[in-house]
């Protein structure tokens, strides 16, 4: 989803905006490592600006204050991770050790 973006750190910001206190943002980006893994090159196309690492979306999540509650990899389009965050001060507990497997 980031990869559609020319201001990213932007749009998060939109969204912790208006994001409720308790609330949920699910949202799914591709995942380099297992696209050329899998020879998913087909999936890449002028339209995606960059493709971000989990770290990266981590840290733009941080910059808007919220947090990664949960992330799943999966085989969408040669390879994905889907992110579901909230703010830093919502009542969802995840835990940064099991993501250890997305790098």
């Amino acid at each position: 989803m980031f990869y559609d973006l020319e201001q990213p750190l932007a749009f998060a910001k939109d969204v912790a905006s208006v994001l409720a206190d308790d609330g949920l943002w699910h949202f799914e980006q591709s995942y380099m490592p297992s696209m050329l893994r899998t020879n998913a090159y087909d999936t890449i196309c002028h339209e995606h600006l960059e493709f971000y690492s989990f770290k990266v979306v981590q840290f733009i999540l941080r910059q808007c204050g919220m947090r990664v509650v949960d992330v799943e990899t999966n085989g969408i389009n040669g390879g994905s991770f889907a992110v579901t965050a909230c703010k830093e001060s919502a009542p969802f507990v995840g835990s940064v050790q099991n993501f250890s497997h997305i790098s």
